[in-house]
């Protein structure tokens, strides 16, 4: 089977039998698929603090472990061997437990990616100077400790699910573990030299010089861009032609002087701000029809945020899948199914957010509003600047346009959508602890513990520090500060209610338009990356049943009627 466009066949297209139709005859035992993602989350918590492990990555990383999971899985289960894997070759494998099959893939993946020899390790504790600020490369000491517990948490599971399958079907462990390793064994190979490692590499060797360009990125949050080399790195479904399809079709974003950017970078500096406006930015906003975000909407934000220190975009969305996975019963096969899909559509879909990033290049909305009047912008007279607005949850270091979670959110919810043939699985999900300001302090194994802010320390283990969006808004309707609102840095673990993946993804508490309420992109930057993750999502779940060209059709259909051109076409501001 190929290792790229045209590898999701008949045994992966089992994915979109309505759950239940599929009989899966192999081991009962807990659901070993979740567990492995429970051990690869704790471990992306610990690597994407540092520079080298963004969400594209974290994406490709996801994608590698879950793909070699189900590739392992479906030899052991009897499947359609090279005809229905992602990269394994070897065919079906009788007498091998797909349990100890999908523990000895993912650990010998997870191996090569975070272990001894990766380049977490051989980096760690490495820092580099940006902008007067010292920058952790890769994860500290006590990061790396964390990572090796997983690790070595997955090996003891490993070796004890090999000798429980022997002592049950002679064999079985045995010939499960060399199955997977060999499932692993060809997902590395398939994926070296796929332009990972160099886009993980690519935010230290290709430093960005900060700009004054009036629409030209500036890195205002003080660290170089993240991964600007991503878009290069080879999909894992979508072949490079339909990667560079899908990119062109992508609208440009309305010149920097035009009103249509303007009331763009309005609606966000309006509905995203983490303090009170200026008396003529207030007016602007009035006369515009842009409130303030509220309470729900502000918590919504920092739900969504998923910055460094926390399972990152990619990650939210594999807890999410593990979860509606459990609560509808999947058998292990179909649980690999869905996560390897899940995978492949968000690492394929950050490749191209990261690639209109970078082409494009667009300052993110705080630059716009604190330097307003030199854009020469028809709405934002001089007197609507504000040196001093900030934006409710922190700028990542990467350019506005594309937005990279909705790109994330849309592949996953659509690739969801898809496998479940459904959009009413509800489900409750809850995201992590992080310090969205100020200094994140941390404990021996490199969990965090407290935020420090202007001199001021909130602790993880007291309730009260914690922000309190949700209950309180940060601003009153007015636009005025509301003194409710406690504006501690320290978001503890929020947890939300979503009817179904669509809510999640485009909802108004969904991850898309808490960008604009969080004030870290403008509307057209949300709704683009949400339109061609939808794409990507669409053509992953459709990959297997289409002819050989027809993937760029299934972009093109799922794309028609929402974006248009790259040289001409504004989307509607998000309401």
């Amino acid at each position: 089977m190929g290792h790229s466009g045209r590898s999701l066949r008949k045994a992966l297209l089992l994915a979109a039998v309505p759950a239940g139709l599929f009989a899966f005859g192999g081991e009962s035992r807990a659901d070993v698929i979740a567990d492995v993602n429970a051990d690869l989350l704790n471990i992306i918590q610990y690597t994407s603090p540092a520079l080298i492990d963004g969400p594209p990555n974290v994406a490709r990383e996801i994608a590698m472990v879950n793909g070699a999971m189900y590739d392992a899985v479906n030899a052991a289960s009897g499947g359609t061997g090279s005809t229905g894997s992602l990269y394994y070759q070897g065919g079906p494998v009788s007498n091998a437990s797909a349990t100890t099959a999908a523990l000895s893939a993912a650990y010998s993946v997870m191996n090569n990616l975070y272990g001894t020899s990766s380049i977490f390790r051989t980096m760690q504790g490495n820092t580099i100077s940006y902008n007067g600020n010292t920058l952790q490369v890769a994860p500290s000491a006590a990061q790396y400790a964390g990572i090796t517990a997983q690790l070595n948490a997955l090996s003891t599971a490993l070796s004890n699910s090999i000798a429980l399958d022997n002592s049950a079907v002679s064999g079985s462990g045995t010939n499960g573990s060399a199955l997977g390793a060999a499932a692993a064994t060809a997902m590395i190979n398939g994926r070296a030299g796929d332009g990972g490692t160099a886009a993980m590499l690519s935010t230290l060797t290709a430093p960005y010089v900060p700009v004054t360009t009036a629409g030209v990125y500036a890195t205002p949050e003080g660290r170089p861009p993240l991964e600007p080399t991503a878009g290069t790195v080879t999909p894992f479904v979508i072949d490079t032609t339909a990667q560079n399809s899908v990119a062109a079709t992508v609208p440009v974003p309305p010149p920097v002087a035009s009103a249509a950017y303007a009331a763009q970078v309005l609606q966000t500096g309006c509905q995203g701000s983490s303090g009170a406006l200026t008396a003529n930015m207030i007016t602007a906003c009035q006369t515009a029809g842009w409130a303030p975000q509220t309470a729900a909407q502000a918590q919504a934000a920092l739900y969504w945020n998923d910055p460094g220190g926390t399972y990152q975009p990619p990650g939210h969305w594999l807890q999410i899948a593990d979860s509606a996975a459990q609560s509808t019963n999947l058998s292990l096969l179909r649980h690999a199914q869905e996560d390897a899909l899940l995978g492949a559509a968000m690492s394929d879909a950050g490749a191209v957010a990261w690639q209109v990033k970078f082409a494009d290049n667009r300052w993110r909305p705080i630059t716009a509003i604190q330097n307003c009047a030199t854009w020469n912008s028809p709405i934002y007279p001089s007197g609507a600047c504000d040196p001093l607005w900030n934006s409710l949850i922190a700028t990542p270091p990467h350019p506005d346009y594309l937005a990279g979670h909705p790109a994330f959110s849309g592949a996953a919810a659509t690739v969801l959508d898809n496998f479940f043939q459904a959009d009413n699985i509800a489900f409750t999900s809850a995201s992590q602890v992080y310090c969205n300001a100020g200094t994140t302090n941390r404990d021996g194994l490199g969990n965090i513990v407290s935020c420090t802010l202007n001199a001021t320390t909130y602790s993880a283990n007291n309730p009260a520090d914690c922000n309190n969006a949700g209950s309180q808004a940060p601003l009153n309707a007015d636009f005025t500060v509301n003194t409710s609102y406690n504006r501690s840095p320290l978001i503890c673990p929020i947890t939300i209610a979503f009817a179904g993946f669509q809510a999640a993804s485009s909802g108004d508490l969904g991850s898309t338009f808490s960008r604009v309420v969080g004030g870290i992109h403008t509307s057209q930057a949300v709704t683009g990356a949400l339109a061609m993750g939808n794409a990507i999502g669409q053509a992953v779940s459709n990959e297997g049943n289409v002819p050989e060209p027809g993937t760029l059709a299934v972009l093109a259909v799922a794309l028609a009627g929402v974006v248009v051109s790259r040289r001409r076409g504004v989307l509607g501001m998000v309401r």
